[in-house]
């Protein structure tokens, strides 16, 4: 039981990762590829209107609760 749970943890760590990578090209797309892929408004409108506050005080861990916060305010955009 206890490694199944673990896999169902690693499934979840995995698929949020790869979530808030895809948020990040998206969002940086510009900069990056030099034209913006589709949702880069969308993107940018999102991080306009979320202000960065530091919950922890270690800014690693508020840096990827920000961004995280901003991947969820995102795909609740597109997805509904």
């Amino acid at each position: 039981m206890l490694k199944s749970l673990r896999n169902t943890v690693r499934i979840t760590v995995w698929i949020a990762l790869c979530a808030l990578g895809q948020y990040e090209i998206v969002a940086k797309s510009h900069d990056l590829l030099g034209d913006p892929l589709p949702g880069f408004w969308d993107a940018k409108r999102v991080e306009q209107c979320t202000p960065y506050q530091p919950w922890t005080g270690f800014q690693f861990v508020d840096h990827v609760i920000h961004e995280g916060m901003e991947a969820a305010i995102f795909y609740e955009q597109i997805l509904f």
